[in-house]
């Protein structure tokens, strides 16, 4: 990039910076009519310049969802929060299918999707929170043998492919265990009552 064309874009991102402290003001004050009108402005400016498909279209998306659910508008903010999950998921498949894109860079977009399912959908979950419960247990019972799939991304040195395949292995041993315990349970107790029984 040439310094005269570095130059041209400094001040559009001066304009962007103040936007967004604009918006995040406006949101923080509670003032959510003006959040909304300048979010919806700069949707549309982006919609002008064909770029509704961008990750700054997605994020103004997910700000106009929040401000329609602080204004109890809930049907506008899910398809807007459809809208940029959509735009998100674009952006990261067009990545994922450029040929010279390493299986990393898969596996870690992978990764980054999944945890944005997991951070949108399951977090509220009871059996999401005794699944998390149950890693730390396993990690603190079977040190060096279980790692959480959190912990081999964030605190080792294991590539992220390898961790995504040993999280699944780990994730599909600890589930057929579970299957296996409840069976065996039921099993025992059907027999224990019949054998009082008889």
């Amino acid at each position: 990039m040439a310094v005269g064309e570095a130059g041209k874009l400094y001040p559009k991102t001066l304009e962007d910076e103040a936007q967004g402290r604009a918006t995040w003001f406006l949101y923080r004050a509670k003032r959510y009519p003006e959040a909304e009108r300048l979010l919806k402005g700069e949707l549309a400016l982006l919609k002008k310049q064909s770029a509704l498909t961008t990750l700054a279209a997605a994020d103004a998306l997910n700000d106009l969802a929040d401000v329609h659910c602080r204004q109890r508008k809930f049907q506008e903010a899910e398809t807007e929060k459809k809208q940029s999950i959509e735009i998100k998921t674009n952006l990261i498949a067009k990545k994922l299918l450029d040929p010279d894109t390493n299986p990393t860079d898969w596996a870690l977009a992978d990764l980054a999707l999944e945890n944005f399912i997991e951070m949108r959908d399951k977090t509220a979950s009871k059996t999401f929170r005794t699944k998390k419960k149950l890693d730390h247990f396993l990690e603190a019972a079977l040190p060096g043998i279980y790692l959480p799939l959190y912990t081999m991304v964030t605190f080792t040195r294991i590539p992220y492919a390898e961790a995504a395949r040993r999280g699944r292995r780990q994730d599909r041993i600890v589930y057929v265990s579970l299957v296996i315990a409840t069976v065996s349970i039921l099993v025992l107790s059907i027999w224990v009552v019949r054998s009082l029984a008889s």
